[in-house]
């Protein structure tokens, strides 16, 4: 019962040491993966921060976490593997994630190319040309600078509206003021130089997207999101892996607990049986040692048939005593006969 008992504990102990340990090992797994979900998260912050801002500090610390980032998947692609995972899922959000960050440091390049700060890029351009384009604008007649001073604010407007009907009034005047011949060469020049820059300017804006829904402002972070959903289809596929290996935990403790009891309670059932056998002989025993009693003679059982043994000898050297002084007296009644 002893030895049962001993395997038992050991076989439970064991397996449970085994299923914590592999449950262990899965909770950091998914500890992992949230902090890579987390890792993206501050990716994505600093992406944020970076365009409301403008702060090349932002883009630096873009740089560092997307390394951060890449290692920590690496890491995660072992552990799918290891444990028959989909590895698809990984290989979906490193490519969600590559092409995320590869089209936001291009959005970058536009940025830097249309200007961070208007002192910076084609808002710079931009900025001199209506600059000049003012002061030798003061040398015209009051209709033809009222023109270049509606162009000018059209120019300003679109930057800041993006509305598509200034830019159509914008080309208007811009043939309309061409078409006059009223601006000397040298001005036309600096007028047709400002429209260049615009359009280039427009050109570039557009591909960036003029909303939160164009261009590669919209792209990347279509991109953002697959890798984010990504990631939440891998959490969803690691957790029932750990709702199962904590059934089995469960279902082999519990196969081990119930398989030694019904191995004592077997034991203990054999036992009593044993005990019962035992007892029921014993009884028997006695009940027949007890009738037996009644038919034998008192003088023969235990210290009675001694005392019985002892009155006899007794008896037997008092009757010898008599003989001897039986003879004794004989002899003397010989003896006093001789002699008379």
């Amino acid at each position: 019962m002893t030895a049962v008992c001993v395997l038992g504990m050991t076989l439970l102990v064991a397996s449970q040491h085994y299923f914590n340990q592999a449950l262990i090992t899965l909770g950091e797994q998914r500890v992992r993966l949230l902090e890579l979900k987390q890792d993206l998260l501050q990716l994505r912050r600093h992406e944020k921060d970076f365009l409301l801002r403008k702060n090349p500090e932002y883009l630096t610390q873009f740089r560092h976490q997307q390394t951060h980032f890449v290692n920590a998947l690496n890491e995660l692609d072992d552990t799918v593997k290891s444990h028959n995972l989909p590895v698809s899922l990984v290989g979906e959000i490193a490519q969600s994630t590559q092409a995320y960050t590869e089209r936001f440091f291009n959005l970058v390049l536009l940025m830097k190319q249309v200007g961070l700060t208007p002192e910076d890029g084609l808002n710079k351009v931009l900025f001199r040309h209506a600059e000049q384009l003012y002061i030798q604008g003061q040398r015209y007649e009051p209709q033809l600078q009222a023109e270049l001073s509606r162009f000018q604010f059209l120019v300003v407007d679109y930057q800041y509206t993006f509305r598509a009907d200034s830019l159509v009034e914008l080309n208007q005047l811009f043939q309309v003021i061409t078409q006059s011949h009223l601006l000397l060469p040298e001005d036309q020049t600096l007028l047709n130089d400002y429209m260049n820059t615009l359009s280039e300017w427009v050109s570039v804006r557009q591909q960036i997207g003029l909303r939160e829904s164009d261009g590669l402002r919209m792209k990347f972070r279509e991109q953002a999101h697959h890798a984010e959903a990504a990631l939440q289809r891998l959490d969803d596929t690691l957790l029932p892996v750990i709702d199962k290996q904590k059934q089995r935990a469960t279902v082999f403790g519990t196969v081990i607990a119930v398989t030694t009891s019904v191995a004592l309670i077997l034991l203990l059932v054999k036992s009593f049986a044993t005990f019962h056998r035992s007892f029921a002989n014993f009884m028997l025993f006695f009940y027949r040692c007890k009738r037996q009693y009644q038919h034998i003679d008192p003088r023969k059982l235990g210290f009675s048939e001694f005392r019985s043994l002892a009155e006899l000898a007794n008896e037997m050297v008092e009757s010898r005593r008599k003989i001897e002084r039986r003879l004794a007296t004989a002899e003397q009644n010989a003896s006093a006969s001789s002699a008379e």
